[in-house]
């Protein structure tokens, strides 16, 4: 494999990880004591999307690869941990109830799976079609 691909393919899953972190720190505007626990799950589905989709988006403009695979794999961390975090929650709170809070974020899950998929096909078919307009001035 050419070393060029390989450090924009490393580069891109940088980028990736660097984007979802700040967008992190966006604080999401969002009532939840207003919303009925379905309502809640798609919501925050929705948010993991966009953040994962955007930064997956990035991080595929820029490897110019196919970045299905460290989408998805992207998409997977970031779930792992939410789930973490919210079986720590349950569990400091004593209850026993954190797999069905893990079964019943499936729906946000596949959203952000989605999310990431689309961004990274998006990000790659605009970096293909910008592949022939990369020049370098001297």
């Amino acid at each position: 494999m050419n070393t060029v691909k390989v450090v924009r393919f490393v580069l891109g899953v940088a980028v990736s990880i660097g984007v979802l972190l700040v967008l992190d720190l966006v604080p999401w505007k969002s009532d939840a004591g207003q919303l009925s626990p379905v309502q809640l799950y798609f919501v925050l589905g929705a948010m993991g999307a966009i953040s994962v989709g955007v930064a997956t988006f990035a991080g595929a403009i820029i490897a110019r690869v196919n970045f299905v695979a460290p989408a998805i794999l992207l998409a997977c961390a970031a779930w792992y941990l939410a789930g973490s975090y919210v079986q720590t929650m349950a569990s400091s709170n004593g209850s026993t109830e954190s797999t069905w809070i893990l079964l019943a974020n499936l729906s946000g899950l596949a959203l952000t799976f989605g999310g990431a998929i689309i961004g990274a096909l998006v990000g790659r078919r605009l970096s293909k079609e910008n592949e022939g307009n990369d020049s370098i001035a001297a």
